[in-house]
């Protein structure tokens, strides 16, 4: 039928919202999101990473994310490598990370409701991945709420 045409379509319909979402005005203090400054020039690279950031609560997996964007796994993790020295797995983990700090300081949820809602199992594994990121732990950023 008409509605099985695959992740292509899922993921265009992703990234144009995460495109229109993200033009916002000049005052706004939100990060560029890693798309952004992709830009045009690296086309496939930008996708994932625009589908990376529509899928935060539950992680798409490395062969997922090669298939929804039609390469190899291998061929992903060295466009990773060369433009954004690093890997997939944590590129993804950093966007998911940006938006539990952003979520911290914009919003009342618990570092729990935070934890699920960036794909994170349980708030340990969330606070040590945040730690090694900002230096602080979610609690630590949130103060004494």
């Amino acid at each position: 039928g008409a509605r099985d045409t695959g992740g292509q379509d899922i993921a265009a319909k992703a990234a144009e919202l995460l495109l229109c979402d993200r033009v916002r005005g000049e005052r706004e203090r939100q990060r560029v999101p890693l798309r952004t400054l992709l830009g045009s020039a690296q086309p496939k690279l930008s996708q994932v990473v625009a589908i990376m950031e529509a899928n935060l609560e539950e992680p798409l997996g490395l062969e997922e994310l090669a298939s929804l964007n039609e390469v190899t796994v291998r061929q992903l993790e060295r466009l990773f490598r060369l433009f954004l020295k690093e890997s997939p797995a944590t590129t993804y983990r950093n966007i998911r990370l940006d938006r539990a700090h952003s979520l911290l300081a914009e919003t009342d949820m618990s570092v729990m409701e935070i934890a699920l809602a960036t794909g994170f199992s349980d708030v340990a594994l969330l606070a040590r991945h945040y730690k090694a990121r900002f230096g602080q732990t979610p609690y630590g950023k949130r103060g004494k709420k």
